[in-house]
């Protein structure tokens, strides 16, 4: 019989809406519980998801045996904490992307990790949808040959320069929030260690990163040219572009299509891959298939590669000469 995971949600935000609607469609996971350190807001999330335990008491939620896996969907700057509280308690944790503010923080939430002996994931959802998953088959099946240069963008604009995204103290920026999809994407097809990386920023008035252009530049002349912002709309396509054709992918951080160009054809390939919505629960799931195998994290996902990913976000705060508080 299948085993039936139970799952506890630690802040009861908006993505976290989501990604308990992705739990619901799922036949081996329960959402057994949610914490919040308000009490209302605990209550209400239980209702509307017929949560069985609800707790404003971060201790006592972490000290549930019950729970099998955490998925934290808190602020940035609160990720480690929660993280080490859950995983020093002997939980499995997905937490969402970033994972974490920086290099230093996510060394220690791994070290923790690895010292309990618990399952631990960025929640970088995009990498587990159809479309993604297809992309991947097509180039180790080399469809378009050896990748040259990959494009992305993710921006919008949140056009009142108030709340989360605008405050510093809470991560807020284009970075942290965007920035680290068109990374993660381009990192997933190309790699995690660019030998160059450079960039430009606009730092808005309340001092976060509202815009930034990225490079980076890899051996053999390969690169990456990304794009990511609070304050303006993109259309948020990416491209691998390789030696015998291109990919795009519409929308590629919530894509349904992917579309194939070969130079020497004159019609695209258009490949419809529906996603099962709201699409949390393809992450969701590969924690339970990696826990059923005893693995102590993803090979999609791997540790290794968040802490790549976040040392060029660091790499590139540096450039751009911007710290947060809690640094």
């Amino acid at each position: 019989m299948e085993k039936i995971y139970k799952w506890g949600i630690l802040g009861p935000g908006s993505i976290a809406h989501k990604f308990a609607e992705g739990l619901e469609v799922l036949d081996n996971a329960e959402l057994y519980a949610v914490v919040s350190r308000s009490t209302d807001k605990a209550e209400s999330f239980g209702e509307k998801y017929h949560i069985k335990k609800r707790y404003s008491n971060y201790d006592d939620f972490c000290n549930d045996k019950d729970i099998d896996i955490v998925y934290i969907a808190t602020p940035h700057p609160m990720h480690k904490k929660f993280c080490i509280m859950c995983m020093e308690a002997g939980k499995s944790v997905l937490c969402e992307k970033p994972v974490a503010m920086n290099e230093r923080e996510l060394t220690e939430m791994i070290s923790c990790a690895k010292k309990n002996n618990v399952f631990f994931m960025e929640a970088m959802w995009t990498r587990f949808l159809p479309s993604i998953v297809k992309v991947r088959e097509l180039l180790r099946n080399d469809k378009i040959g050896k990748i040259k240069r990959v494009t992305a963008d993710f921006a919008f604009n949140a056009m009142a320069k108030e709340g989360r995204l605008y405050e510093l103290e809470l991560g807020g920026g284009a970075l942290l929030d965007v920035g680290v999809y068109v990374l993660s994407l381009a990192t997933m097809i190309l790699g995690s260690e660019p030998k160059k990386v450079n960039s430009s920023v606009y730092i808005g008035e309340t001092g976060v990163d509202e815009r930034a252009n990225i490079t980076m530049e890899y051996e053999n002349g390969v690169s990456a040219a990304l794009f990511c912002g609070i304050s303006i709309n993109t259309i948020d396509d990416a491209y691998l572009y390789g030696e015998k054709g291109y990919i795009r992918i519409p929308y590629f951080w919530h894509s349904e299509r992917v579309i194939v160009k070969m130079f020497d054809e004159n019609e695209e390939q258009i490949i419809e891959l529906p996603m099962l919505l709201p699409g949390f629960n393809y992450e969701a799931q590969e924690v339970m298939k990696c826990i059923d195998k005893g693995q102590s994290e993803s090979k999609i996902m791997p540790l290794n590669e968040s802490l790549k990913i976040i040392r060029i976000m660091d790499e590139l705060r540096k450039q751009w000469g911007l710290k947060y508080p809690t640094e």
